[in-house]
């Protein structure tokens, strides 16, 4: 499979389409084949991430991870209820109610990943007993497995994220276990009737497809509330909502190379801006492939997903002291 104008696809015959015969097909225009990418409307940059106009070369880059299905022990666990067994009966309730209530692949955890042009990273979330807020990478991260999506490539509207979730931190948005039933099937119809203000509350998926909705108008079939980690998954890899594919990121192999296959010491040794300009590139190759299978009819490539996961994760645990630069930076513009 190759990328940029001549993407091909392979029918379940095994001949090749080019993507125009495969839109054409199906009714689209070939500029509608895109990445899983959102896109805000051009706005005048200020703040954190104001700075040069050449957007195409930065590592600018937002990513939604997903974490995988699992029962860490508790002291992996991100939950800030009280108490050791309680912690394990709610892992064990979660996990339940994963395996039930959820669409496959039966995700965990959803949350956002927010890459600035100089290569900083921050993770973006809200886990149970606490709420939603910019938080650093830690072990944590490194000892669960992720699939990654990436949701913003511009500068613009990566910033714009950026910025909702400045506000949603600074508005104080709580985390909702109640709200769960409605992320699925028993209740979904209802979800609607929730009230989805910034600051109200929510679990891990509505929260993230409410910063997105806010932040690049994403178009999202249901509202924001009954989305599942699993059932946002699902309709993100679509390229749900997408518009035209982002300018070509400039790629550094060596870079990338390492990114992908070297060891942690040799990640170590690239600048911030490296790693970050070698993640976007590969960010933009898995968006492209997860939206070529969508319009082949074929399930996305988890495998690549989760390399795009591992890097991402390895990018920011090297990304040390950002938090405390994002949350005066939050603290001085005052939201949005």
């Amino acid at each position: 499979m190759t990328t940029g104008e001549g993407l091909e696809c392979r029918n379940h015959l095994g001949v090749f389409k080019s993507k125009e015969l495969v839109a054409a097909r199906r009714g689209l225009h070939p500029r509608d084949f895109a990445p899983c990418v959102i896109r805000a409307p051009k706005r005048q940059r200020s703040g954190p991430m104001a700075g040069s106009a050449n957007e195409t070369n930065d590592a600018a880059l937002a990513l939604v991870l997903f974490q995988e299905r699992g029962s860490p022990p508790s002291s992996q666990s991100r939950s800030h209820a009280s108490g050791w067994i309680g912690t394990r009966i709610l892992h064990a309730s979660v996990n339940a109610a994963v395996a039930v209530f959820q669409p496959a692949p039966h995700l965990m955890h959803a949350e956002l990943l927010v890459v600035d042009p100089t290569g900083g990273c921050w993770h973006f979330s809200t886990y149970l007993g606490d709420e939603a807020r910019w938080r650093d990478s830690d072990e944590y991260y490194e000892q669960h497995n992720w699939r990654a999506l990436p949701v913003a490539f511009e500068r613009h509207c990566v910033e714009r994220v950026a910025q909702i979730c400045d506000s949603a931190a600074r508005i104080g948005t709580p985390y909702s276990v109640a709200r769960y039933p409605f992320a699925s099937w028993v209740l979904g119809a209802a979800a609607s009737t929730l009230s989805d203000g910034l600051g109200d509350p929510a679990q891990c998926a509505a929260l993230t497809a409410r910063i997105l909705t806010r932040a690049c108008a994403q178009r999202l079939k249901w509202s924001c509330p009954r989305y599942s980690p699993s059932d946002l998954y699902n309709e993100l890899q679509t390229g749900a909502g997408c518009s035209r594919a982002p300018a070509e990121t400039t790629c550094d192999p060596e870079a990338l190379g390492i990114l992908r296959q070297g060891t942690r010491a040799q990640l170590q040794q690239l600048n911030s801006d490296r790693r970050a300009l070698a993640l976007k590139s590969l960010a933009r190759r898995v968006g492209e492939q997860a939206s070529l299978l969508a319009l082949c009819g074929r399930p996305a490539n988890a495998a690549e997903q989760r390399e795009l996961g591992w890097a991402a994760v390895r990018c920011a645990a090297m990304s040390k002291g950002p938090l405390e630069i994002r949350e005066k930076s939050a603290a001085a513009q005052g939201g949005v």
